[in-house]
């Protein structure tokens, strides 16, 4: 009895193991935004070896044909999220942000999608200056205009002033071609 319990064990196991393998490998072939997306929410990144671990993961999925795309202010979740076969970072997992998040979903839930830097800033008054740059730095932004842009704008003033960058980059860009001064570096474009 004992000589056949320790037979039996390693086939149980084995089979146990296997039927584990099998659902993943359909997981992954049926759903593979969002197994991507598990993937990575398990992935720790809080110490040097999570950040690899991260890292090597985030480069399997690009070679696996996986879209990932930074962390939108009005699309991400907290947590990371596989949709339309794209793989959406989360708002929490962006470095200085965290549970600020939650407060930045919620007004977005209650009260719309945000319509740039400006308007997040004064629906969430209670979100940090760094979360707000950790943001513009990863991404969330860029529907709104350019990083550099944003992050000159969090550098003045928190609010920053309602204005929308890439209408202020065009317009500095005419006065140049027309011949004026601006503070914008020469462009091939005039």
């Amino acid at each position: 009895m004992a000589h056949a319990g320790a037979y039996m064990f390693p086939q149980a196991h084995a089979a146990a193991y296997a039927m584990t393998v099998v659902r993943m490998a359909g997981l992954k072939h049926d759903h593979p935004a969002e197994f991507a997306a598990a993937r990575l929410s398990v992935t720790d990144a809080g110490d040097r070896d999570g950040r690899e671990k991260r890292i090597r993961v985030i480069r399997e999925l690009r070679h696996d044909g996986t879209m990932i795309t930074p962390p939108d202010v009005n699309r991400s979740r907290a947590d990371t999220t596989g949709h339309d076969g794209r793989v959406i970072l989360g708002l929490g997992e962006v470095r200085g942000v965290g549970g600020q998040a939650e407060a930045i979903l919620l007004e977005r839930d209650m009260n719309g999608p945000f319509n740039g830097l400006h308007d997040a800033v004064t629906r969430c008054p209670r979100v940090s200056r760094g979360a707000w740059q950790g943001l513009v730095e990863a991404g969330a932004f860029d529907q709104f205009g350019t990083r550099l842009g944003h992050t000159m704008v969090l550098g003045t003033a928190v609010p920053p002033p309602a204005l929308e960058w890439m209408v202020e980059e065009r317009w500095a860009r005419q006065k140049q071609c027309a011949g004026r001064s601006s503070n914008l570096p020469r462009s091939d474009f005039c």
